[in-house]
């Protein structure tokens, strides 16, 4: 795309041919690199809950009266693991 004194001779700066083809090329291009995107975040979406590596299950536990809901995933292989606890909700005192 030509943008400029000089550009096609005449020194009207920009001209009809080389704009339709710059915008052209433009649209191309952004079309074709968020469809290229698109895919590849389909591609590497892995959802936890179906790695065969790992077990889970609802569970509860005794805290003082109250019996509590929770969910236990963890690895299907013996070994040492780091824990992560999540608490949902509002804590209040």
């Amino acid at each position: 795309m030509c943008i400029g004194d000089g550009c096609n001779g005449e020194g009207k700066g920009i001209d009809r041919r080389s704009f339709l083809t710059g915008a052209a090329m433009t649209t191309a291009g952004v079309t074709l690199g968020s469809e290229a995107d698109g895919r590849q975040r389909r591609l590497s979406e892995t959802r936890a809950l179906d790695d065969p590596n790992t077990t889970h299950k609802r569970v509860t536990f005794k805290s003082g009266s109250e019996t509590i809901d929770g969910y236990l995933a963890r690895p299907k292989k013996k070994g040492r693991y780091p824990a992560v606890i999540v608490v949902p909700g509002v804590l209040s005192g």
